[in-house]
């Protein structure tokens, strides 16, 4: 495991990230999966579209998210047009129109912070020199071309690995399987979460089928969760951070 992480910051007004599950309405989770994150990552890398699964896969990078803004969901209706020829550009003869769901934040802003490492640290000096300089060899979104965002640079930090028989606070996305047999602590939640359980996809195989799936639970108002842990968990400054 790497000893360091980058820390930056994904801001911008709206977001799709799209249940995997879904068929014709798409609708989005309220925060970035991993393949969403991984597809970030590569666009500022400048991998091409579906190269990139098994350099980015969980074996090789590591990387967590944070909400930091609450967020409310909005639909709106797509038109989806059939072009089967340069004129159907400007007189498309077939479209369906499709309810279309879409993150933005309850103030101004969408805005998660993600913690990154990687097994190659030349991958990690690279991608950090691009992060800083705003270098993107492709430009970045949240979840869907029409949403663009900006990543905003935090720094490198130290990250721990501590093991723990006690409670912790988890400030990231926790996945539900790194959570023992006691659970949560109940007693130390309040009126002020609203905590959600999702179901998302992980990893791509390389023709863009889900490979993996995991559930995960974090808090719509952004509040640490108070756990009883399976495993360990990584401590970045004063933040407890877990892997997705």
């Amino acid at each position: 495991m790497a000893s360091e992480v980058v820390v930056f910051d994904i801001i911008g007004y709206m977001g799709h990230f799209r249940k995997y599950y879904t068929n014709s309405s798409s609708l989005s989770y309220s925060v970035p999966t991993r393949t969403n994150l991984i597809g970030l990552v590569a666009a500022v890398m400048g991998f091409e579209r579906d190269s990139y699964y098994q350099q980015l896969q969980d074996d090789k990078l590591k990387i967590a998210v944070q909400k930091l803004t609450k967020t409310r969901k909005i639909i709106q209706t797509v038109n989806y047009m059939k072009i089967t020829t340069k004129k159907e550009f400007i007189e498309p003869s077939n479209h369906s129109q499709i309810p279309f769901e879409i993150v933005t934040g309850a103030g101004d802003f969408l805005k998660y912070r993600v913690y990154l490492s990687h097994i190659d640290p030349t991958f990690l000096e690279q991608f950090i020199e691009r992060l800083k300089n705003k270098r993107y060899f492709f430009p970045p979104y949240l979840g869907a071309a029409p949403f663009s965002c900006v990543l905003e640079y935090v720094g490198r930090e130290r990250v721990e690995e501590k093991k723990v028989n006690d409670l912790v606070y988890i400030a990231s996305i926790i996945p539900l399987n790194k959570i023992n047999h006691k659970g949560l602590a109940f007693n130390k939640l309040n009126s002020d979460y609203a905590l959600v359980k999702e179901k998302m996809p992980r990893d791509f195989e390389d023709d863009r089928i889900v490979k993996e799936v995991g559930s995960y639970l974090f808090d719509e108002n952004c509040n640490p969760i108070p756990i009883y842990l399976e495993d360990s968990y990584y401590e970045v400054g004063d933040t407890n951070i877990l892997y997705m």
